[in-house]
Order: structure tokens, then C-alpha cells, then sequence
């Protein structure tokens, strides 16, 4: 099955899974918009948990580079 939402150019963050008491449950490799839905989620659900950013390398190198020889 193809999942037509998702995004294979989006980059993967790293999330550290929290409690609201900053107990640390596990951590995911997840898009900004996966993220973001699912603490959306766990918010309307009322769970005390959240995903938190630790790390995302946002810089895409689509950076054109002429190489000229000497």
C-alpha cells in the first residue's frame, strides 16, 4: 500500500518522547509534520506526552557547482 501522504524528501529529525514531568520515554526518528501532528494528537487525547527536537539538519546541499579545469 502506498502511503500518498508522505513526504520521502522531507528530512528525518530526531524526538526525544517526553512525559509532561520530563520523564524520558523513548526516542523516534520523525518529519517536522509527523511530530507536529502527533503532539497535536496527544493534546486533543489529553496524554501527557509530547515529542521534543534534539536534532535536524535541515541544510539540503541542491547547491549547483560549476567545476572549471585549471
Amino acid at each position: 500500500m502506498i502511503n500518498a501522504i508522505e513526504n520521502s524528501n522531507a528530512p528525518l529529525c530526531n524526538y526525544n518522547l517526553v512525559t509532561t514531568n520530563g520523564d524520558y520515554l523513548g526516542r523516534a526518528k520523525l518529519t517536522k509534520y509527523e511530530a507536529h501532528m502527533k503532539n497535536f494528537a496527544f493534546g486533543l487525547n489529553h496524554v501527557d506526552k509530547r515529542y521534543e527536537l534534539i536534532f535536524c539538519d535541515d541544510e539540503v546541499d541542491d547547491e549547483v557547482m560549476l567545476i572549471l579545469p585549471d
